[in-house]
């Protein structure tokens, strides 16, 4: 099964340093999450796809092209932006459907449907925030749990990755 991995910068004054396939090879990514992961990606079209993940509090907008160093074509400059209060909510509120679900039957906690409710697909999207790998949902509730109002984080690049 193949998946996407976005490298997400938080700090915007920082150069534009892009995802790259070699940096995957010993920084614990692999063996732990994935099996092997591919440069080769469309990341206009990766994106447009993360924009459509959780709609309701995150956005994509791509700010126009960036030329990347080796001579590569240039790529996409894009910025996630997530609404932390709209993230904080969601959160809360699928947290109590996580808690009802629980009430009826204990054995939910034990699920696989238990653990993505509260985490977040484990074998599908995932963000790279400075070497730290979390789930998209677990990264809206870091971004729910330390910040307020609208927050833009540059993205830096995808990998498709195998698991």
């Amino acid at each position: 099964m193949h998946d996407t991995i976005y490298k997400v910068q938080t700090d915007l004054t920082k150069e534009y340093e892009r995802i790259r396939e070699e940096d995957y090879y010993d920084n614990g990514f692999l063996d732990h999450i994935g099996n092997y992961v591919s440069e080769d990606t469309d990341a206009a079209d990766d994106y447009k796809c993360l924009g459509e993940e959780y709609p309701e509090i995150c956005k994509v907008v791509v700010d126009g092209l960036i030329k990347d160093f080796d001579d590569e074509e240039p790529e996409p400059l894009a910025h996630l932006i997530i609404d932390a209060d709209k993230a904080k909510e969601y959160v809360k509120k699928r947290t109590v459907e996580y808690a009802e679900k629980v009430v009826k039957d204990p054995e939910f906690a034990l699920s696989i449907e238990g653990e993505e409710m509260l985490h977040g697909d484990s074998m599908g999207t995932y963000i790279d925030m400075d070497g730290v790998y979390m789930t998209l949902y677990d990264f809206i509730i870091w971004v729910s749990k330390n910040f307020k109002g609208k927050q833009t984080f540059r993205l830096e690049g995808t990998l498709d990755y195998h698991h």
